[in-house]
C-alpha cells in the first residue's frame, strides 16, 4: 500500500471529515466491545471488576485508538489529522463545559452565602452569580469559536 498523494483541496478535506466521523464511530464502537467484555468476565469468570481488569478495560480504547492512528498517519495523513482534531475538540469541550460548571457552581455558592448573611445586594447579587455568569462565559465561548471558525474558512 503506498502514501496517499492528494491532487486537491477539496480531496485533503473529505479525508478529514472521514477522519473526524472515524473518532466518534471508533470510540462508541470501543465503548460497547468494552462493556461487553467486562460483562463477560464479571458474569462467566466470576472476576471482580476491580483490579487488573479494570486497567486492561482502559487499555483497550488507547490500543483500538492507536491502531487507527497509525496506519492513517502512514498511508493517509489527513484522515489521522481530522481524527486527532476530534480529539481534541472533544477535550476542549469537556474542559469549556467543566468550567462553566464551576462557575454556575461558584456562583450558586456565593449566592447562598450572600443570602445567608441577609444583604441588601442579594437579589441583583444572586441572579448575576448564578444565571448571568455561566450564560456570559457560554457566550464568550461561543465568539471565540466563531472567530475561530471564521479564521479558519478565510485561511485558502
Amino acid at each position: 500500500m503506498k502514501r496517499k498523494i492528494y491532487a486537491t483541496a477539496r480531496e485533503r478535506r473529505i479525508d478529514q471529515l472521514i477522519g473526524f466521523v472515524a473518532f466518534y464511530l471508533v470510540s462508541i464502537a470501543i465503548w460497547f466491545v468494552a462493556d461487553r467484555l467486562l460483562a463477560l468476565a464479571t458474569a462467566v469468570f466470576h472476576i471482580s471488576y476491580d483490579g487488573g481488569l479494570r486497567t486492561l478495560a482502559l487499555l483497550i480504547p488507547w490500543c483500538a485508538h492507536g491502531i487507527v492512528v497509525v496506519p492513517a498517519l502512514v498511508f493517509r495523513p489527513h484522515i489521522a489529522i481530522g481524527y486527532m482534531v476530534a480529539i481534541s475538540m472533544t477535550f476542549c469541550a469537556s474542559v469549556i463545559m467543566g468550567a462553566l460548571f464551576m462557575t454556575y457552581c461558584f456562583g450558586f455558592c456565593g449566592a447562598a452565602v450572600l443570602d445567608s448573611f441577609h444583604s441588601p445586594l442579594t437579589g441583583p447579587t444572586v441572579w448575576w452569580l448564578t444565571i448571568a455568569l455561566p450564560i456570559g462565559a457560554l457566550l464568550l465561548f461561543g465568539a471565540g469559536m466563531l472567530v475561530l471558525i471564521i479564521l479558519w474558512r478565510l485561511q485558502k
